[in-house]
């Protein structure tokens, strides 16, 4: 029996951080490649999250030390009041996205990757139909491999009005050509925490509501609450442990009356000029045949080495389960390609130390559990809390906010018992920088003595040797 040929080695669907990351390694390797976009390239990160919402992220916090002219003043510095123009900061980002999706374009014209914009649908393994977008045109493709990185979209709210006019989510944000006076946020995770803090920034009345009890998400609930405070001390309001219970349009008033409870406060009406849903994603599922999984999450099922249940048809990043964060998708794409093109066994996706970054200002980073997680697991385990006041950097640069929280656990390291480093939790104006050699240290499960024998550059505004350096709280749960 003839074996079966190819037109192209890897058909990649979906040009996010992870279809683009196969695409160049894939074609770096030298594998024939074809890519398929439905939408623009980019994926969610350049369109719709990363770059829009860091874009707007380092604006507004550029507008808002602008402003406080006092604080300016103290350090010697007399300028008037900046005026903000939100289409012009718009117009930036609109830039940066043109910018990053020509740049795409180029990365694959340089390495000879086919590229169509259509929509696909995977007939049988090794074969995928395209209705062009432009020519609406079908064709068929076919390849020893195809690789899923379609991505995900927000999770809509049963209850809430679909009106693109009163009714948001972070694919539909940009919809949005002026600074509302009042914002509702449901959600105070990392993609609510972020625009929150852009619009109180740039002027709008924030008001949050939320069904846990710390914002951050699974972050280290000690470490979120500093941010929570600082957040307050702007003029946010957070509804935590709340339940929606009713959202209504009212077209007249051109506001947004939402209903929510607690135990705490029984049932409470905020009314606001638009509300913007951050309630978590969910995959670009609805096209895929039944031959391919779910779980009983709604994701693409997958095995050890990204395989579907279809023969031939891998799956990465946010389309499968885990954190839906563009690093995760960047590092799958990595492990699939050595796989498929070198027969490299991937490493188990459970003991890779990937780090979240919430880009607030003061931000949140951290990479390992949060000590409520290691409690929760029964672990065994000592907190360092460290205020970052000081070290001379952080008193003359900044106004000091930050705190850094090490939880350090006894392991069997290199014959002997030792507190290895297994999380780092980091509030501060530059967590999201911090965090980078914490990675390593979680990662390796490094004791924090380590640290103290390593030199760094002097004055930073934190290190891990820092941490060990001086007299820390510590605190022990054995």
């Amino acid at each position: 029996m003839l074996e079966e040929t190819f037109e192209f080695d890897v058909i990649v669907v979906g040009t996010g951080p992870g279809g683009i990351g196969i695409a160049l390694k894939a074609a770096d390797c030298g594998l024939k490649v074809l890519t398929i976009e439905k939408n623009e390239l980019g994926g969610t990160c350049v369109n719709a999250g990363c770059v829009p919402s860091k874009g707007l992220c380092y604006m507004s916090h550029l507008a808002d030390q602008l402003s406080d002219c006092e604080e300016l003043e103290t350090y010697g510095i007399s300028a008037p009041k900046p005026t903000l123009n939100y289409p012009q900061m718009l117009k930036k980002i609109e830039n940066a996205q043109d910018y990053h999706r020509n740049l795409v374009l180029k990365l694959f014209q340089e390495r000879k990757i086919t590229h169509v914009f259509g929509t696909a649908e995977i007939l049988k393994p090794h074969h995928v139909k395209v209705i062009h977008r432009e020519t609406k045109e079908t064709r068929q493709y076919s390849a020893r491999f195809i690789c899923l990185a379609c991505g995900s979209k927000p999770s809509l709210l049963p209850l809430a009005p679909v009106d693109p006019d009163f009714v948001y989510t972070s694919d539909t944000l940009d919809s949005v050509k002026s600074v509302p006076e009042s914002i509702t946020i449901v959600g105070a995770g990392a993609i609510g925490l972020e625009y929150g803090s852009v619009f109180s920034r740039l002027g709008s009345k924030v008001v949050f509501i939320d069904a846990f009890g710390s914002i951050g998400g699974n972050l280290d609930a000690e470490i979120s609450h500093y941010q929570q405070i600082y957040m307050e001390s702007k003029g946010i309001t957070f509804h935590l442990n709340s339940k929606i219970e009713n959202i209504e349009i009212n077209r007249e008033n051109r506001t947004v009356m939402t209903t929510f409870s607690s135990e705490s406060n029984g049932r409470e009406n905020v009314q606001t000029s638009i509300i913007f849903l951050c309630v978590g994603r969910t995959v670009h599922s609805d096209w895929l045949p039944s031959e391919i999984q779910r779980t009983n999450k709604g994701m693409i099922y997958v095995d050890s080495n990204f395989e579907t249940t279809m023969k031939g048809v891998f799956a990465i990043g946010d389309a499968i389960d885990g954190p839906k964060i563009a690093h995760k998708a960047e590092w799958e794409a990595i492990c699939l390609v050595n796989y498929l093109a070198n027969n490299t066994p991937v490493p188990s996706r459970d003991s890779v130390c990937l780090p979240c970054v919430i880009y607030t200002q003061p931000e949140l980073a951290a990479v390992g559990p949060s000590e409520q997680a290691l409690k929760a697991a029964g672990t065994p385990y000592t907190t360092h809390l460290l205020a970052f006041n000081s070290i001379g950097r952080d008193t003359t640069q900044t106004k000091s906010e930050g705190r850094c929280k090490i939880i350090t656990s006894p392991l069997f390291h290199q014959g002997v018992v030792e507190d290895v480093i297994v999380a780092v939790h980091y509030w501060s104006a530059s967590a999201g920088d911090l965090v980078a050699e914490a990675i390593l240290a979680v990662e390796n499960r490094i004791p924090l003595e380590f640290f103290g024998n390593v030199p760094h550059a002097h004055p930073l505004f934190k290190s891990l040797r820092f941490m060990h350096k001086v007299d820390l709280y510590s605190t022990s749960l054995q």
